[in-house]
């Protein structure tokens, strides 16, 4: 009769299953950890009366975005970090957006200004109507900005992603 392991052999095995084992959990846990929660309860379409403000972001909890405005106008753009999906926070002495996770910092309009995120924010579709209910814009991959004006109402779809732009200048 032969056996089929030593008992050294056995402990190996059993010493690397565990921690093949302990590894996955501790993965999964971070994966986890790091991901936003999926809010089943959030509304895919935010409505909102006026444009944000000239000096600072308007952050939206509940649809994860910034309400922010330029020259060119204003934008939802997304608060969900492209590096490991945690929510981005406004600082206001850093004129900027920063992760809580992994510290990359992005400026007003979404573009990286320090990483480990390697490309700049989401943004997401905006739509201005007039007072009836009419469409005078729309955010698209090429015109992330909507005008702003007296007397326009704004929808927000969070589940329309505008990729980021490959170029910072397309913003």
């Amino acid at each position: 009769m032969s056996r089929l392991f030593s008992r050294r052999e056995f402990l190996v095995t059993a010493w690397a299953a565990a921690v093949t084992m302990a590894a996955g959990v501790m993965g999964g846990l971070g994966l986890w950890h790091a991901s936003p929660p999926d809010d089943e309860a959030a509304p895919s379409l935010i409505g909102l009366d006026a444009p944000p403000p000239p000096d600072a972001p308007v952050e939206i909890p509940v649809g994860k975005f910034a309400w922010v405005r330029n020259a060119q106008g204003a934008a939802a753009i997304s608060q969900i970090c492209p590096h490991m999906g945690c929510v981005l926070a406004w600082r206001a002495q850093e004129e900027g957006f920063q992760c809580p996770c992994h510290g990359s910092r992005f400026d007003k309009e979404g573009r990286v200004v320090h990483g480990p995120a390697d490309h700049p924010l989401n943004y997401l579709e905006v739509t201005a109507l007039d007072a009836s209910g009419r469409v005078v814009d729309r955010t698209t991959p090429g015109h992330r900005w909507v005008q702003i004006g007296k007397n326009l109402h704004y929808r927000i779809d969070v589940n329309k992603i505008i990729p980021a732009p490959k170029d910072a200048a397309e913003t």
